[in-house]
């Protein structure tokens, strides 16, 4: 069913001017019901989301009877909010973020919210805890200071801890909504697995005005950066469903090679490794404990030579993949929703042709973790989908639009992204950040085939034909 969300307003960038009092708002801070009846301008501005993750057993640190809650509320107007000063950031759309609100305005927005946060600790008077108990919101106070003390690692511990367990539409809340926005950032960033160009990106993209307009909020925005590894410090990941995640940079070309290994059989897959990179990525699998079975290219690559085939030569147990309609050499050609087996882990095809005839991306589906937390899936999505971007279209500009949006696009918006490669230091991003954000598939069709045509003016890389034919060869 669709569930009512706060609103939708992307340019919701008020000011820190813009907090008004209960008295000069006395129409907007008595309205008992947003009634959304009437098709008038704010109609258009109230989003819907249908996806709400579930509340948890997290007891609040304020215990509340939540029984006689309603089960569906008002959507509060895009207006309201803006008057208001509230952030209602595109990503992830269901996190509101404010300053100091007196009290009507705790009540209107009451009605909308399941859960609040308010880190000014449980003394400040500027917290109506009544109010929001008298809705029937679930509540945590804690402190998450800001300049100059900034949070110890215990307190943004509990923190992320407690925006993960809340119900949605949740609230963050302090003085003036600056480090509500870093809250929001640093879980999404921490959550994700972004780097700091990662995270940077999406803050501005989503316009957080802690990160993109507040002048005393250096001082936090460096406190976070200083929390996310650069893609050179990206480390070895084990989730909860046993999967053994690496992320690897090569400079030189600015492509990624990821490690994926099961924790239970230690059967392991290379995807996208570059030959001058061979021997720190054969390292890596063995600093892992792992077997390494598979290594597979999601092109004919012509930014590098592919590591596959020296690979394979000194490892007779390990085997190439690479797409059927490639026409490159491999011990496995696969196609449109093969599957490719390495422990408990399952890599699904996805052909996007039109880049060229033979690009795949991979899909890993997971399984909820021990505790029974979902784990987005994962798409490793070669030079199709890039960071904001896509990979220059040799074959057919209109068909490489059509698949990306029919094959990828269509995926559930919080499967993360890991692109073949990326020039500005980010490493991963999600469906729904491209789909908002990227802009060459927000284009027109039309306007995707003249954009792709101007890049394939531009000049190509030196050696490209070299490097394509050696990776037709397999890399030998």
């Amino acid at each position: 069913r669709q569930v009512p969300l706060f609103a939708a307003c992307a340019a919701m960038h008020a000011t820190e001017d813009s907090y008004l009092t209960c008295d000069e708002l006395p129409s907007l801070v008595s309205v008992p019901d947003w009634s959304l009846s009437g098709a008038d301008d704010e109609v258009s501005a109230v989003r819907t989301l249908s996806d709400f993750r579930t509340a948890s057993d997290l007891s609040p640190d304020i215990p509340l009877d939540n029984s006689s809650a309603p089960s569906d509320q008002a959507p509060v107007p895009a207006r309201v909010l803006q008057t208001y000063g509230v952030e209602v950031p595109d990503i992830p759309g269901d996190i509101g973020l404010c300053g100091h609100l007196c009290e009507g305005q705790v009540a209107s927005l009451a009605k909308t919210c399941k859960a609040w946060i308010y880190f000014n600790g449980p003394d400040d008077p500027n917290f109506h805890l009544e109010t929001l108990e008298c809705a029937g919101v679930r509540i945590w106070v804690r402190s998450f200071p800001g300049v100059p003390t900034m949070p110890s690692d215990e307190q943004a511990i509990a923190m992320l801890e407690a925006i993960d367990m809340l119900p949605r539409p949740l609230m963050l809340q302090c003085t003036t909504g600056m480090r509500a926005g870093c809250a929001l950032l640093l879980w999404l960033a921490t959550r994700r697995g972004y780097t700091t160009a990662s995270a940077r990106q999406l803050a501005t993209d989503v316009g957080l005005r802690f990160y993109t307009l507040c002048v005393s909020g250096g001082s936090m925005r460096e406190w976070l950066e200083r929390r996310l590894p650069t893609v050179d410090e990206l480390t070895e990941v084990l989730d909860g469903t046993g999967l053994i995640f690496r992320q690897l940079f090569a400079k030189r070309s600015s492509t990624f090679t990821y490690l994926l290994g099961c924790a239970y059989t230690k059967d392991a897959v290379l995807i996208d490794p570059v030959l001058e990179y061979m021997d720190r990525d054969l390292a890596a699998v063995a600093a892992s404990g792992l077997q390494l079975r598979y290594v597979v290219d999601t092109s004919c690559h012509e930014s590098h030579v592919s590591a596959a085939g020296a690979i394979c030569q000194g490892h007779s147990e390990v085997q190439s993949v690479i797409s059927l309609a490639s026409g490159a050499r491999g011990d496995v050609l696969a196609q449109h929703d093969d599957r490719l087996y390495f422990g408990n882990i399952v890599l699904q095809a996805l052909a996007v042709p039109g880049r060229s005839e033979g690009d795949l991306a991979w899909l890993l589906h997971r399984e909820p973790d021990a505790i029974g937390t979902r784990c987005p899936a994962m798409l490793f999505s070669g030079c199709t989908l890039l960071i904001r971007g896509c990979g220059r279209t040799d074959c057919g500009a209109g068909m490489f639009y059509d698949n990306v949006h029919s094959v990828l696009l269509t995926l559930p918006g919080d499967t993360l992204v890991y692109p073949g490669r990326d020039g500005k230091n980010r490493n991963v991003s999600t469906i729904e950040e491209e789909i908002h954000f990227n802009h060459w598939f927000r284009e027109s069709r039309e306007g995707f085939i003249k954009n792709i045509a101007d890049m394939n003016a531009l000049p190509r890389a030196p050696r490209q034909d070299d490097i394509i034919r050696a990776n037709m060869a397999g890399g030998r």
